[in-house]
């Protein structure tokens, strides 16, 4: 991360440009391979949907019926329910990159038993268990994706979250028209083994590293996603920007007793689920 140590000035305008071009690919690289994550839930969430007719038919590999087919399509959102609370606690425990990877091999493990095990009880388990890792992005990616970048990229970083759902069910939606129940199956685990791999270098939080109190980590972090150096000034005024954010964060921790301890709180959670519900 120390390559760059140009003055920023004016009389250096080229040095300059290659910095921010430097730093700005760094952060879009994080965030499109963290992206790749919410990439795998985007296929795994529409895989049944091109496939289902078929398994409902003549023939079919799994045979389902219209029931059984409805709870296939059903059981994934119902694991995205229960996801967002525990995950909320755990990712300040695990860390943001951590939990998001963790995802990885959860998908990978539904997978290969999808392959392996032809049954309708399978699936419906499996199916449960990647909208649990559906959860887990929804709540962490986003977070990750903001605290890696600086100020001027935070927005488009974040949009890396919805672009790269909707390319995963569109990607699903078209090798679907062409690959059978296996066929599908190795298409959606294909890009979950290479976000694990690779995902697995990206840097962590440099806000959540600062949380923990490892505060060299997290400038080693910050510079090399700013590609730049622990001497620059604008990672000394980065950092002292993340402790004070933490420091008025913990001033207004919440608590599990602030959304049930009050009528308000525990309906604004059910309305919450029950849309979520009737969403599925």
């Amino acid at each position: 991360g120390g390559r760059n140590k140009y003055p920023l000035s004016g009389g250096n305008r080229y040095a300059q440009d290659m910095f921010v071009s430097r730093s700005v690919l760094r952060q879009y690289l994080a965030a499109f391979i963290g992206g790749l994550s919410i990439f795998c839930s985007g296929a795994a969430y529409t895989w049944i949907t091109p496939l289902l007719e078929r398994l409902e038919g003549p023939g079919s590999v799994l045979p389902l019926t219209p029931d059984e087919g409805g709870w296939v399509v059903t059981l994934i959102e119902v694991g995205n329910l229960i996801g967002p609370l525990p995950t909320g606690v755990l990712m300040d425990y695990f860390g943001r990159k951590w939990m998001v990877w963790l995802t990885g091999p959860i998908y990978l493990a539904t997978w290969i038993i999808i392959l392996a095990v032809k049954s309708v009880i399978v699936l419906y388990i499996m199916r449960f268990i990647q909208g649990f890792a559906m959860s887990i992005q929804f709540t962490v990616l986003p977070i990750y994706l903001s605290e890696i970048g600086s100020k001027e990229q935070r927005g488009a970083l974040t949009s890396f979250f919805q672009g790269m759902w909707y390319l995963g069910i569109f990607c699903e939606y078209l090798a679907g028209k062409f690959l059978d129940y296996d066929g599908l199956t190795w298409f959606s685990l294909v890009p979950t083994a290479v976000f694990m791999l690779i995902f697995f270098f990206c840097p962590e939080s440099p806000h959540y590293l600062a949380m923990k109190g490892k505060e060299d980590d997290a400038i080693k972090a910050l510079c090399w996603l700013r590609d730049s150096n622990k001497d620059d000034q604008k990672i000394k005024d980065e950092i002292k920007e993340i402790t004070v954010a933490i420091e008025e964060d913990k001033a207004l921790k919440g608590s599990w007793k602030d959304l049930f301890g009050t009528r308000e709180g525990r309906k604004a959670f059910f309305i919450v689920q029950l849309v979520g519900v009737w969403k599925s």
